[in-house]
């Protein structure tokens, strides 16, 4: 909370140092819920017989660091918008009309006779061929274990979360200083 993170910047332990172990533990909380999900099915049938399957933690690791950045960004986006105080409503009160638009857009998608539902979209994916190629392929690929493809995705994955961890520095150590001087 607010009190623990005041304690920790006010230690002997550099603003730097406390500011990327808190980004860090964002990512791990993320890999985690995912990890244990996912890794109790796939790693037996990985070791049983398909262990380019084993890809998928690599997949994992990259898209936990994409998805904490982007939280980040998110979070420090609308601290700037709406100021320190309002922040924690709005973010909440956002995420609420975010996730229910996602829902109902779904849900009209799904039952929606115009549209074909479904089975029309996969057909237009299929018929696109979304996944094959380009930069959408990536994540496939990398789940089922190509070695350039899972070096593009953990290596631009880590170079997001550096630039993302020093930008969450500044910004946040500014924002976090002009708020206890109010």
């Amino acid at each position: 909370g607010q009190g623990d993170l005041d304690l920790l910047l006010s230690a002997p332990i550099r603003e730097r140092t406390v500011l990327t172990a808190k980004l860090i533990g964002i990512a791990a909380t993320i890999l985690l819920t995912y990890a244990l999900l996912l890794l109790p099915i796939l790693l037996p049938v990985a070791i049983l017989g398909h262990p380019r399957l084993l890809g998928v933690v690599a997949l994992l690791v990259s898209l936990a660091l994409i998805a904490s950045c982007l939280g980040l960004a998110l979070t420090l986006l609308i601290a700037r918008t709406v100021g320190p105080r309002a922040a924690r409503t709005a973010g909440q009160v956002a995420a609420a009309m975010i996730g229910g638009a996602v829902f109902i857009v779904t849900q009209l998608w799904a039952h929606s006779d115009r549209l074909g539902g479904r089975m029309a979209l996969i057909d237009a994916l299929r018929k696109a061929r979304a996944g094959e190629l380009g930069p959408g392929a990536i994540p496939g690929k990398v789940a089922f274990g190509d070695p350039l493809a899972t070096l593009l995705a953990l290596g631009g994955a880590i170079l997001l979360f550096v630039a993302t961890g020093a930008a969450f520095r500044r910004w946040f150590l500014a924002g976090f200083q002009t708020a206890g001087m109010r």
